[in-house]
């Protein structure tokens, strides 16, 4: 493969040279003038934007700190100001005065949405869903991938589909009513593209992957399920109205394991404002997560 262009960025943190990762930017005919390059290591995302001018190949050398650790990329490319395409590179490891190696293929298409970030959101940019929109969606609620093409979207329950799942991903899109259930669904998460959970209202979960669901018993009865958190396989956390706080500690029988659910808190409030209220502030206190983690030990 041609390699029409060698740059070295030196990213923050840098002491001397010899660590980093080799990038190869494979532009796929795609005209650029601009390439914006976020490397996203110990927790902090670095940017930096150079001015290029390609349509083949770049050999980009990216300079790390000499340390180990893991480091992914986000690579969108510009021409004449409007983003023409995007890629990127996952956990690559990085071990110290050694050049690791990685390809990144651009995708073309995407099209930002006019939000430029400055100070801490450095290097922070979105841009809009590539491809179709799901079909025939109302609200999407919730949205959860198992990879980079193993794409989750669930929603309000409107012409007969609630969930929306692509394997291309999210070019196309294929509707289904969950196991028939006719309820809006809230959130989906889950450990892999085979440990998938859907939540939503009246109590709802659901457990499978495709188009494959079976139902699972809630201890919160039809509490709204609103959101939900996989921290392993058989690991999970659910949260829902009225401050319902559910675990999934993956007890019981091997055949029963990860459908036997903990409730851990509950409030009650008169309005849906104050729940809500309530729900922003428990998500931010520590202390009282903590608290609720050591009633499982």
């Amino acid at each position: 493969m041609k390699r029409a262009l060698v740059l070295l960025l030196a990213l923050a943190g840098c002491t001397q040279n010899g660590t980093g990762v080799e990038l190869l930017i494979d532009a796929g005919g795609i005209t650029l003038d601009q390439l914006q390059i976020s490397a996203d290591y110990d927790g902090h995302p670095h940017t930096q934007t150079v001015a290029v001018a390609a349509t083949s190949s770049l050999d980009v050398i990216a300079q790390l700190p000499d340390e180990s650790t893991t480091v992914s990329f986000e690579v969108l490319a510009f021409d004449a100001g409007v983003e023409v395409g995007h890629g990127s590179a996952k956990d690559i490891a990085v071990t110290p005065h050694h050049l690791s190696q990685a390809t990144i293929p651009l995708v073309s298409g995407s099209s930002t949405d006019g939000f430029v970030p400055s100070g801490d959101l450095a290097g922070v940019l979105w841009s809009h869903q590539k491809g179709a929109l799901p079909p025939s969606a109302g609200a999407i609620r919730g949205i959860w991938a198992s990879s980079g093409t193993d794409v989750y979207a669930v929603g309000t329950n409107t012409n007969s589909a609630n969930v929306f799942h692509s394997s291309d991903h999210g070019a196309t899109w294929t509707p289904q009513l969950a196991m028939g259930v006719t309820v809006d669904l809230n959130a989906v998460g889950g450990s892999s593209s085979s440990d998938v959970y859907l939540v939503g209202d009246n109590g709802t979960i659901l457990h499978g992957s495709g188009t494959t669901w079976s139902t699972m018993n809630s201890p919160a009865g039809t509490a709204r399920l609103l959101a939900i958190w996989a921290i392993a396989p058989m690991d999970l956390y659910i949260a829902g109205a009225g401050n319902t706080v559910m675990h999934n500690g993956g007890s019981g029988a091997k055949s029963t394991r990860g459908r036997v659910w903990l409730l851990l808190h509950t409030e009650k409030f008169r309005t849906r404002s104050q729940a809500m209220s309530r729900e922003w502030h428990l998500k931010r206190d520590r202390k009282f997560r903590k608290e609720l983690a050591q009633t499982l030990t």
